[in-house]
């Protein structure tokens, strides 16, 4: 099972990973994500983020959430059940 600090680890490199391949500064992204540049600027720095802000930013680059996992089957339980509610709360809004 990862610890707290290696999935935030995961989730630091996937944030800069994604906004360097749409060759978006930060301020870019955080003005489409609706955050301050320093909210943005944390998130790649430490990857500590809430599971709301998440689902904010995977519907920007449109992943699901799951990418943000090291690999899908890796992990606790209680992760993925999260990630599957998440996505499944992101698709529902998504249909509205």
């Amino acid at each position: 099972m990862k610890s707290n600090h290696q999935i935030c680890e995961v989730i630091r490199q996937k944030l800069q990973f994604l906004r360097k391949q749409k060759n978006w500064s930060l301020e870019k992204t955080a003005r489409k994500i609706a955050v301050p540049s320093s909210t943005y600027r944390d998130w790649e720095k430490t990857g500590k983020i809430s599971a709301e802000n998440l689902v904010k930013v995977a519907q920007v680059y449109h992943v699901s959430l799951s990418f943000f996992s090291a690999k899908p089957d890796t992990g606790s339980e209680n992760v993925k059940k999260a990630i599957y509610y998440l996505e499944a709360a992101l698709d529902s809004l998504s249909s509205l």
